[in-house]
Order: C-alpha cells, then structure tokens, then sequence
C-alpha cells in the first residue's frame, strides 16, 4: 500500500512538470537485489557470466504492480564508484523482451526496462580485461530522469541487499594454454601486407609465407601477432609473446611482449636481410618456436587515391592513414610530402638546421629547401608552381605537380561538380 501511494504521488508529479535528475532518497533500492553465478570463481577476460537484477519492495517483497521505469547498471573496481567500460553483454543469453543497451550517456553504463524485471532476470556479461570488479545498479522510476553527477548517490544506493561478496567478479588474465591460433599481419610504412594464420601456435616452419623486410634496411616492419581462442574471440590481455631472428643483420623489438585487451601483441623488425634465415614465434619459451622465412621487400604501389580534407589515402585498395590531410590553398593543391613520399618508395631526410628535405628516389636526389619556390634533381635547378609550406601540425606540404615530378608518378586531380578538386590519384608510370 505504501508502495503504491508513492508511484502514485510520483506519477501525478510527472504530469505536471518535466522530468527531473532522481536523486539518492526518491529511489527505492534497498530491498532488491544484484548478483552473479561466478563470485566463487576466477573468470578468464571474455569468459561469459551470469548476473541476476531483482526488484523488490519495501518489505523485500515481490512488487504487487508491474514497475514503471527503468534500471541502470554497471561495474566498478571492488573501491570505486565510477562506471568502468571494460563490461560488455552477451546477447544470445538476453531474453525474449529485455532489451538492455549502453545508451546512457553515460560510458560503462546499461539501461532495461524494469517491467522486463519484476520477475528477477537472468542474463549474462563478459569483461575484456583482468581486474576485480563489483556489480551495481539502480532503479529510476518512470517521470524521473537518470543523473550523471547523482552516480555517487546511486552508488551508496544500489542493489545492494545481497553483499558485495555476492555481486564481485574476479577476471584473471589468459593463459597460452587458451591460445587457439595467431595471425601474424606484416605492415610497411602503414600498408598491410599478406598475413598468415597460425594453428596451433608452435612448432613448425612455414614455407609458402614469409616476412616482408623493407629492401632500405631502415623502414621498419610492424608485425601484429592477434591471439584468438577457440570461439574466435582476441584472447584478451597479459599473455606473453616471444619473437626472436635468425636472419643475419635483422633485430626485433621487443622480443619479449604481452597481448593488449584486444588479444594483440605489436613488435617491430628491422635491418638489411639478403634473405636468409627466419622470425621465430613463441607463447612459452620452452615450445619450439613457429619459423617464418623473411624476405627483402620493395613496395612501390599503383595507384594511391587521396581526398582533399581527408586523413585517410586509398593505396592499392588498402586504407592508410595520414598524419596531415591533402589541402587546397590558393587554389594550389598541396600533400603532406613525407606521408606521400615514403608510401611512393622514396627515402626523406630533413635538415633543420638550414630547412632542407633530401630525397633519394630510385637513381635520384632531389634537394628542396622551405620558402623557395624551387628544387634541384641530382644537382639541376628546377622551378615550381607554388612554394611549399609547414602545416599548422608541422607537416611539409608540397605542390602535387612537384610530387610527380620528384617521383615520376602521374598525378591527376578530380573534381566535384562545382569544378573544386575533390581528390588525386598517382599512377605509377
């Protein structure tokens, strides 16, 4: 009866004024509960569990009306009160009618109806990352609206009527024994190249594959080893990766390194390979290691799309990302030269001192020093169109008609129908 007066009184209020931030004493949450099937147990980082949210009354009792509102819940660490994004629900296990979403507003934060709830419901979370976590949540009647800066609040006032023993959750890290195979994915200067899959990961030698090694025996490889399980899922963070070499003038770093929430574990190699010898993989540095042959490699692509304003470039039909976006500027059209330049194959260094970028091109030397408006080609003296300048991100950018000519590609630009340029394409001769 008392329960029913206050909805009552809450729904009258409702129709007369907006919504307003619930604050810790209009909620009732003493009496219901929150909890989890695996507070007995270490989970592994995806590993799913299951969690119950039951509403009650004042008395602990069941409600006698269907609830009108909403329930919001989270985790924190086993001291905080602050929403951590590292939950995540499974949704096979929701069911039929509960519909539970993360648009809160609120990162780390899930909403459900709470009519789905008056019959305590079951479902199930997983968390990407170790730690140990606690389970909290909060009823927010209907008229009422959930209030970001009440979290503290909602906090000291979640479900709380089973203990925090009941709603902790203990997420330890992966082992190499969860590990059901690897991709290793090769990339050059921001290019993806061919990758391979691993399965199981350790010991044997690949034949057909190999690991591209830049042919200029600076620009490094970036190998990204991906740890799957069996379900497909990344493997979650902390489990170690080892990768030593065996091919003369190549090193890695670091050899010794650690998968990210992602299941992810990132190492550079480089050096000067004639191509011999191999890249060796391990999970455990007792397992014989997964051999890869490298290769040295030259990349000097096809065709390279660039959008005026845009970050990304199209090289090949791979996405690269840039670190300045191609830019129009009285009415010239300027590229980021060094991002450009490197994708194309040439080799920049740059002189501070007295402002000058060296290119070495195939057989060619190209000389260009800032605030000029030309350049030389193995000690010739060419003009520009325009003078290049540095970006307000300190990037060099150059006319595109001296990128062509430095590098021997075709440049030709596209236009919008209003006849502005909307993007260049290089084609290589």
């Amino acid at each position: 009866m008392r329960y029913r007066i206050l909805l009552t009184l809450i729904l009258l209020v409702g129709f007369c004024y907006p919504p307003q931030a619930a604050t810790a004493a209009e909620v009732s949450n003493a009496a219901s509960f929150i909890y989890t099937d695996a507070a007995s147990r270490s989970l592994i980082p995806y590993e799913p569990a299951e969690i119950t949210i039951g509403l009650l009354g004042y008395s602990g009792h069941p409600l006698a009306e269907p609830p009108k509102g909403k329930i919001y819940f989270w985790a924190t660490d086993s001291q905080g009160s602050q929403p951590l994004e590292a939950m995540d629900i499974v949704p096979l296990s929701i069911k039929e009618g509960l519909y539970i979403h993360g648009n809160t507003g609120v990162p780390g934060v899930f909403i459900a109806d709470a009519r789905a709830f008056q019959q305590q419901q079951s479902f199930k979370v997983r968390f990407s990352r170790a730690g140990t976590y606690l389970l909290k949540g909060v009823y927010i009647p209907e008229g009422m609206a959930f209030d970001p800066d009440q979290l503290e609040s909602y906090d000291r006032l979640s479900f709380a009527a089973t203990g925090p023993k009941a709603r902790t959750l203990t997420v330890g890290t992966a082992t190499v024994g969860d590990v059901a195979f690897m991709r290793v994915s090769p990339a050059i200067k921001g290019v993806e190249l061919p990758g391979l899959t691993v399965q199981p990961p350790r010991g044997h030698q690949e034949k057909e594959v190999h690991i591209p090694i830049s042919a200029d025996g600076q620009t490094p490889t970036t190998l990204s080893l991906t740890l799957y399980r069996s379900n497909g899922e990344g493997i979650g963070a902390g489990v170690p990766v080892y990768v030593t070499t065996s091919a003369p003038g190549v090193q890695v770093s670091p050899t010794n390194s650690f998968t990210d929430t992602h299941g992810v574990a990132t190492v550079q190699v480089t050096g000067l390979t004639k191509g011999q010898g191999h890249i060796g993989i391990r999970l455990n540095p007792n397992d014989d290691p997964v051999l890869i042959p490298v290769a040295a490699y030259s990349y000097h692509p096809q065709t390279v799309r660039l959008g005026i304003g845009n970050m990304m470039m199209d090289v090949d039909g791979r996405s690269v990302y840039l670190d300045a976006p191609p830019v129009v500027k009285d009415g010239r059209t300027y590229v980021p030269y060094r991002a450009i330049g490197e994708i194309l194959g040439a080799e920049i260094s740059y002189n501070q001192t007295i402002q000058t970028i060296t290119t070495n091109f195939n057989d060619k030397i190209i000389t260009m020093t800032l605030g000029y408006d030309h350049y030389a080609v193995n000690n010739q003296v060419i003009q520009m169109d325009a003078r290049p300048f540095i970006s307000e991100n300190n990037r060099t950018m150059v006319p595109i008609r001296f990128m062509a000519d430095a590098t021997g590609y075709k440049v030709r630009p596209i236009y919008d129908n209003r006849g502005r340029t909307s993007a260049i394409i290089f084609t290589k001769n």
